[in-house]
């Protein structure tokens, strides 16, 4: 049940959050590089819904990278799903203070380019993963961490932030705070790709997406008119 409910949620979702992260230039380095190699990581990634969605996203933006994905999460029994995607399945648990997930996955520093984060951060909201995805960003090497939450108001946003790093909230703010599409990455990251005026501009422009409305926002315009300002 929870393959057939999920999987359309999980894919349509990665697959918008992609679409705005591209259009406010997160990935024009990687777009630039032709044929090298890109890797990315779903933390909490479950049977492979976020990074099958990343998978065909990346083969149509720029076909002739080289992709390499690995699937981490807690359960082992999602590895075969994973697998019959042909991604990389690593058993990972979160809690585990101090365990970086490029230690588990046997990568060094820089081995990894993007990390997705789906549906995570509503259990394990809390210092010590909040201190494991700023190091992520800050001392691993990543580019970014592409963050799709369910709640509006995400507790991790701040918590990055009060830490030092940048969070690019993806979602129109005009009705209220909406956190359920971020970047999460470096200052240094943020600068070097111009994101801010990135940003400006996707606000700026009518931007088409494959799957409207995802995530659902009708609900706040509604809220808006019924009730003023959020």
């Amino acid at each position: 049940m929870y393959l057939r409910m999920k999987s359309i949620q999980r894919f349509t979702e990665i697959y918008s959050l992609l679409e705005r992260s591209a259009n406010i230039g997160v990935f024009d380095d990687i777009f630039e590089r032709g044929s090298s190699k890109v890797r990315i990581a779903a933390i909490g990634g479950g049977p492979g819904y976020e990074l099958f969605a990343a998978k065909l996203f990346f083969q149509k933006q720029a076909p002739d990278l080289q992709l390499e994905f690995i699937c981490m999460d807690v359960c082992a029994a999602w590895r075969p799903y994973a697998e019959q995607f042909g991604f990389q399945f690593v058993e990972y648990d979160i809690h585990q203070e101090g365990v970086s997930p490029l230690d588990v996955a046997g990568l060094k520093h820089g081995d990894l380019d993007f990390c997705i984060v789906s549906c995570v951060m509503i259990y394990v909201t809390n210092n010590q993963t909040l201190d494991m995805l700023y190091n992520l960003v800050h001392n691993d090497g990543l580019s970014a961490i592409l963050l799709s939450e369910r709640g509006e108001k995400t507790k991790a946003c701040k918590m990055m932030e009060e830490r030092g790093g940048c969070v690019i909230r993806l979602i129109d703010q005009t009705h209220g705070i909406d956190e359920r599409q971020a970047v999460l990455c470096s200052n240094e990251f943020k600068e070097a790709n111009n994101l801010e005026e990135g940003l400006l501009q996707h606000q700026r422009n009518e931007f088409t997406h494959t799957f409207p409305n995802v995530p659902f926002e009708e609900h706040k315009q509604h809220r808006f008119s019924s009730f003023g300002s959020v």
